[in-house]
């Protein structure tokens, strides 16, 4: 490339567009410069900085889960008191939904629940970790959907008591697969039974059927005789 008047010129070395020849730079000619009025603005109210609630957390990630024991590990990242502000948030909320849609108010864990770190909060950018005990109601009600994996999702929200709750954070998915025991243990004992019980009908008919025809087939030859 080449300005009009020949002085400048730019050209990619070694094939590459990116990389410049420095052996074939020269000045550039002209100068280029741009202004802009921004205008005026003018303060009319003030707010308390401490007024802000933290940012939600974005990270929420379910990283193991345990179906014998009902428990399940999640980490995140802690948030500022205020918004990103270094800080520690007054408290924390971990809850957990049995819906994707997030409808209906969730499962509130508390300091009862957990096997493994704990629900306080941790100092902003800091890694929190902590591992629960899906409650027996929870998960009994999570069972009653109709699938062959029971499946949880989880939120965490922060708190700033001077200017309230932050935003709901991401959606962090848990998924428990069933045992075959578990998956069948909503089963009758009629349930269980009905398929022995038709079985043995057809077996029965069958035998009946095989009967009669050799009974017809007897009488027949004696009646010939």
């Amino acid at each position: 490339m080449s300005a009009i008047d020949g002085t400048t010129k730019v050209r990619a070395g070694d094939g590459d567009p990116f990389k410049l020849n420095e052996n074939e730079l020269s000045p550039l000619s002209y100068q280029f410069e741009r202004q802009a009025n921004a205008g005026s603005f003018r303060v009319s109210s003030k707010s308390s900085y401490k007024a802000h609630p933290p940012n939600p957390v974005r990270d929420l990630l379910v990283v193991h889960v345990d179906e014998e024991t009902r428990r399940c590990s999640l980490t995140w990242t802690a948030a500022g008191k205020v918004l990103d502000n270094n800080g520690t948030v007054d408290s924390i909320q971990l809850q957990a939904f049995t819906s994707y849609a997030n409808e209906s108010e969730g499962f509130k864990f508390n300091q009862q629940h957990v096997v493994f770190g704990g629900l306080s909060p941790g100092i902003s950018g800091s890694i929190q970790n902590v591992t629960v005990e899906i409650p027996k109601e929870l998960w009994e009600e999570a069972k009653l959907k109709p699938d062959s994996k029971l499946s949880l999702y989880f939120t965490v929200q922060s708190l700033n008591a001077e200017a309230g709750w932050s935003e709901v954070s991401n959606l962090a998915p848990a998924e428990f697969a069933f045992s075959n025991a578990e998956s069948y243990a909503g089963w009758t004992s009629l349930q269980v039974l009905l398929p022995i019980v038709l079985l043995g009908i057809i077996i029965l008919a069958v035998g009946m059927f095989i009967f009669m025809r050799k009974r017809t087939a007897f009488f027949k030859i004696e009646n010939s005789l």
